[in-house]
């Protein structure tokens, strides 16, 4: 007896992006470079953007599937409409969109410089929040897009040192639940990616301190820090059709980290 009147699950399809073009944020190193890697190798055409052009143009060298670099500062005033433009330049459509571009200040929240404070949220909030509102309605009018937003475990939990970073990364999962709330019904799937410390190149001056790296491996129940590539069959999950009835969720991917206490 049969348990489901669906059709035979094809799971290659499930994860291909043949034939999709995506758009990353903050391509040129990191988790950005990682997503960009894997969103080419399941087939899909991908847009780098980034600040470095150099390391982006690097990047879309070892790609497949006719990578397009566009440089921009998402900070900017203008750095959003000019990605756009560019991006609506260089490709018909856009249906995957990471918006992973971040940036963090560490230091005391008594001694934070507003200006620090707006380009924080700025570049991890603000940027995201713009460019869903410039991609989605077009995937809206094809009935079928994928937004995912980069936050944090620091999103979930609060930590010294880090006000902005952690407020404009829960922002970004407040983000996610409501614009999937007003889009998911027009076919666009708006989700978050949740990491917990991963080997970055952001995040360099805190492996060096030993007393930071022995906290991290001893609050991560798998010991260790998370890799770039760690986060890629999440990633894949969130960006493919395979993720087409989850809408509003934030999928944490840190190693238990917020499993225990």
């Amino acid at each position: 007896m049969s348990v489901s009147s669906d059709p035979a699950i094809n799971v290659q399809a499930l994860f291909d992006l043949t034939g999709r073009t995506a758009l990353v944020t903050g391509a040129s190193r990191g988790i950005g470079a990682v997503a960009a890697a894997t969103l080419d190798a399941a087939g899909a055409r991908v847009i780098l953007c980034g600040r470095d052009a150099v390391r982006l143009r690097e990047l879309a060298g070892s790609l497949t599937n006719d990578p397009v670099v566009l440089t921009a500062d998402l900070a900017a005033p203008d750095g959003i409409r000019d990605l756009l433009s560019s991006a609506r330049a260089a490709v018909d459509h856009v249906d995957v969109l990471i918006n992973n571009a971040g940036m963090h200040a560490p230091g005391p929240a008594i001694s934070l410089d507003a200006d620090d404070w707006d380009r924080i949220q700025a570049v991890n909030l603000r940027s995201a929040f713009l460019l869903c509102r410039g991609i989605a309605p077009a995937m809206a009018a094809v009935g079928w897009g994928k937004i995912v937003n980069i936050s944090s475990v620091l999103g979930l939990v609060g930590d010294i040192e880090a006000a902005p970073y952690a407020a404009s990364k829960a922002g970004l999962i407040g983000l996610t639940r409501a614009l999937a709330a007003e889009w998911a019904a027009s076919g666009v799937g708006v989700n978050a990616l949740c990491p917990g410390w991963i080997e970055t190149e952001m995040v360099k001056g805190l492996r060096a301190n030993e007393a930071f790296d022995r906290r991290v491996r001893r609050r991560t129940p798998v010991g260790r820090w998370g890799r770039p590539a760690d986060l890629s069959g999440s990633l894949l999950f969130l960006a493919s059709p395979a993720s087409d009835f989850m809408a509003g969720q934030t999928l944490v991917v840190d190693g238990g980290l917020t499993a225990s206490w």
